[in-house]
């Protein structure tokens, strides 16, 4: 991963394709336990705001919110 740390010595399993219901574009992800999740992103930032720009990805489960699971991420280009 060219920003990360990369899964793979935690991978168990083959890679699974999303379903059905999760393709497409969405502003959402179902990410179940014990899985990993690539995301496909592109930012499009408004006239006259220049990069980098820092942004926040988070969960919508309370006890994760409360426990630093938003997580920053940086638009560089």
């Amino acid at each position: 991963m060219p920003s990360g740390i990369d899964p793979s010595a935690f991978a168990t399993g083959p890679m699974e394709p999303p379903a059905p219901e999760e393709r497409g574009f969405k502003d959402t992800a179902k990410v179940n336990p014990g899985y990993f999740t690539t995301l496909r992103m592109k930012f499009d930032l408004p006239a006259g705001v220049r990069a980098p720009q820092s942004y926040v990805r988070h969960c919508h489960i309370l006890e994760h919110e409360d426990n630093d699971m938003m997580r920053p991420f940086v638009v560089t280009r």
